[in-house]
């Protein structure tokens, strides 16, 4: 392992990062500010069906969660508070997944 002229990887990185300009300073005056950030979740009427698909999918999922959770509460265990939180959106979980057209609920 020579300690010759030969650089490693990191200190090529970051040589070139030292010398490129900062592009915060350069942006920072020319760019407007950003734009305000969109809601988390569309209403359902916006979502594409894609959308609505992948996210009834994803309800599903938290669903079968809950159930096992349930379980877990039945048997007599301990749940954290996470769990217990859970428990109670239930409902919301379900009125979402209705609006979102899930006949299987």
């Amino acid at each position: 392992m020579g300690g010759g002229a030969a650089k490693s990887k990191n200190a090529k990185k970051r040589a070139n990062k030292a010398k490129a300009p900062k592009a915060d300073d350069a942006d920072a005056a020319a760019a407007p500010a950003p734009a305000a950030a969109a809601p988390e979740t569309p209403a359902p009427e916006e979502t594409a069906p894609h959308d609505a698909e992948k996210r009834l999918r994803n309800l599903r999922k938290k669903l079968l969660k809950l159930a096992a959770t349930k379980e877990k509460a039945a048997k007599g265990d301990k749940l954290e508070p996470e769990q217990l939180a859970s428990l109670a959106g239930e409902e919301a979980l379900i009125a979402e997944m209705r609006s979102l057209g899930a006949a299987d609920v």
